[in-house]
């Protein structure tokens, strides 16, 4: 049935046997590296440089994790995960994650 808007203007909508597909957002990034706090192996939801400062610490040294999602967020990104990877603390040496190998050697 037709509704009335105007004087001879009507809108009328027609059922058909198929919808459109609606369109999705799917510009979510994700983030693996060395960091220096926070969960390991687990895919963190972030929407700001504080929040993922605040779980994943700041910038480690000799890691790239953080300066990445730094500039992610700097340059108006939006949602973010962050997965931290490594191994057990004990291999962390000086303040500095070491060698990859060194880090995940045992763990095969």
């Amino acid at each position: 049935m037709p509704n009335y808007l105007a004087p001879g203007v009507y809108v009328e909508e027609v059922e058909s046997a198929s919808r459109p597909i609606e369109g999705v957002g799917t510009a979510v990034a994700a983030f693996v590296g060395f960091a220096a706090q926070g969960p390991f192996n687990t895919p963190t939801l972030v929407t700001n440089w504080s929040q993922h400062s605040q779980i994943f610490g700041e910038f480690a040294p000799d890691c790239y994790l953080g300066h990445a999602v730094y500039g992610y967020f700097m340059q108006g990104g939006g949602a973010a995960y962050t997965v931290r990877v490594g191994g057990d603390p004990r291999h962390v040496q000086g303040g500095r994650l070491g060698r990859v190998s060194s880090i995940l050697g045992e763990v095969a």
